[in-house]
């Protein structure tokens, strides 16, 4: 005897609601299965599911991608402002570690010091 190869594993959600369809659509009115179990209105209901939450999905992706790249323009302004108002406590404080950290910004460490720090936890 036969077996029925749905390919449910392989097949993507928009294959899904294909197949659905297909399948309601190939099975309406079909002498061969008079009473499908589950029924077909049951098919069709789980189909248009499928279907309205994949759209509902892919629209929110979407708005989460425009979101996404509204943030990082967002993100690029404020490091620009930001870094601009560094070289201004900087430069204003004639480079007085004391004034930075008035200002809410911490002093960096000098090069030569990072590398003697790293050393000695070698």
């Amino acid at each position: 005897m036969a077996k029925v190869k749905l390919g449910l594993q392989e097949k993507s959600v928009p294959e899904k609601t294909q197949f659905g369809t297909t399948v309601h659509t190939n099975m309406t009115g079909n002498p061969n299965f008079p009473t499908p179990v589950p029924t077909l209105a049951g098919l069709l209901a789980a189909t248009n599911d499928l279907a309205a939450a994949l759209a509902d999905a892919v629209s929110k992706r979407q708005a989460s991608q425009q979101a996404t790249t509204v943030q990082n323009q967002k993100e690029a302004a404020f490091d620009l402002v930001m870094t601009q108002l560094g070289n201004y406590v900087e430069t204003t404080s004639g480079g007085d570690g004391a004034k930075f950290q008035s200002a809410g910004m911490e002093v960096a460490l000098e090069p030569c010091f990072r590398l003697c720090v790293s050393m000695r936890s070698l």
